[in-house]
């Protein structure tokens, strides 16, 4: 867990990281004030990069500090005299251990009363934070210890039946997964396609936050089917429908108590209508893609639909999903769906794959051809090289 550390307590780490008493790691740039990570900076980059043996000079640092930030002379060094006169041994890791503990107490207390203020258990929330704090106790073993005399069977995500060549290049439906594109595409197709997919084999949870509306989607699952109420019963026998998001927890439990604790999937279209504050839009957002990343620690895979930045329109990069830069990071596969400007419906649609964290494919991996005899549907094929 990162926190914001005291004044003297990051001096002090500082200096045991300088003489070589703590490793570097011991501490991340994110808990340092600004002079203390020009500071940590220059210290790992003189261990690092330039191989100095511990202890290290205070001249050396500064002069460092110097080169790679621009530091103010006095400021820096004031404060270089000041970490100087915090001597500790190793048990300032044990000093910080303790400030993490004790601020993980704080952060469980405030969301807890903020839950009890809004009238709303969020479950998920509270269980990601004890899970962190369970995971900080944790005995450190080899990894050799996990493994004994023969390796497990290799982890797979859900597989994609209608979609074998999509579900070669990524391993299975796991983790956190992302469609963006232009609007019109066939976003919303492809993960109410998956997510019936996947719903063969685990329950599924979708959240139609852009009002498509159940009469409609009822409608599509119809066509799917060709009209075949056994065939529609068996799609959606595991298959839920949500118009919003706020009963998420109890969804999630309801399944739980009925599936039991395997896989579950939740889709939600889209991201970018997710309930948010008008004022801290992105904040809100980006709260969102953290709750859907801790989920994943509880067995459950997230779908989620995101809407493109006008400005990488045509293209495929990790920077054109709209209104969060945190995509990028919580995302395990992130793809983004394109087509030329004067195609027209029936004209195949390229499936480039931006980020694979659980495969090795990337890049422009198959194209999606609307199924024209089950409306809302796509076959895939190997694209033209």
């Amino acid at each position: 867990m990162k926190i914001k550390l005291a004044a003297d307590l990051e001096k002090a780490l500082l200096r045991s990281i300088a003489e070589g008493i703590c490793r570097p790691d011991v501490v991340s740039p994110e808990e340092l004030s600004p002079m203390a990570r020009h500071a940590y900076e220059s210290i790992c980059h003189l261990l690092k990069k330039k191989k100095v043996e511990p202890p290290l000079p205070p001249a050396s640092i500064y002069l460092t500090a110097q080169n790679l930030f621009g530091v103010d002379p006095d400021d820096f060094k004031s404060y270089l005299r000041s970490f100087d006169s915090l001597e500790t041994g190793r048990e300032v890791q044990d000093i910080l251990r303790s400030a993490r503990e004790k601020q993980m107490l704080v952060r469980l207390i405030n969301t807890a009363g903020e839950q009890l203020t809004n009238g709303h258990l969020d479950v998920a929330e509270i269980e990601g934070l004890v899970n962190i704090t369970a995971h900080n106790g944790d005995k450190l073993n080899a990894l050799s210890a996990s493994v004994d005399t023969e390796f497990p069977v290799p982890p797979t995500g859900v597989p994609l039946n209608s979609l074998p060549t999509l579900s070669d290049a990524t391993n299975g439906l796991i983790g956190v997964w992302i469609i963006g594109g232009e609007p019109g595409l066939g976003k919303s197709t492809l993960a109410f396609q998956l997510a019936l997919d996947a719903g063969q084999k685990v329950p599924s949870l979708y959240y139609d936050l852009d009002g498509t509306g159940f009469v409609w989607l009822i409608d599509r699952v119809r066509r799917i089917a060709k009209g075949d109420i056994k065939k529609f019963k068996k799609l959606t026998s595991r298959f839920h429908l949500r118009d919003n998001i706020h009963t998420l927890e109890d969804d999630i439990h309801a399944v739980r108590r009925e599936h039991g604790d395997g896989p579950l999937l939740i889709a939600i279209d889209s991201l970018q209508t997710l309930p948010s504050s008008i004022k801290y839009r992105k904040e809100s957002l980006d709260s969102w893609i953290h709750k859907f990343k801790n989920l994943t620690k509880q067995n459950i895979i997230v779908l989620a639909i995101s809407e493109q930045n006008r400005a990488h329109y045509g293209e495929a990069t990790m920077g054109g999903f709209k209104g969060s830069g945190d995509i990028e990071y919580a995302g395990s596969l992130c793809m983004q769906l394109l087509q030329d400007d004067d195609a027209d419906e029936n004209d195949p649609v390229e499936v480039h794959i931006v980020k694979n964290r659980h495969g090795t494919k990337k890049g422009h991996v198959i194209d999606l051809v609307r199924d024209q005899t089950r409306e809302f549907w796509f076959n895939e094929e190997r694209p033209i090289r």
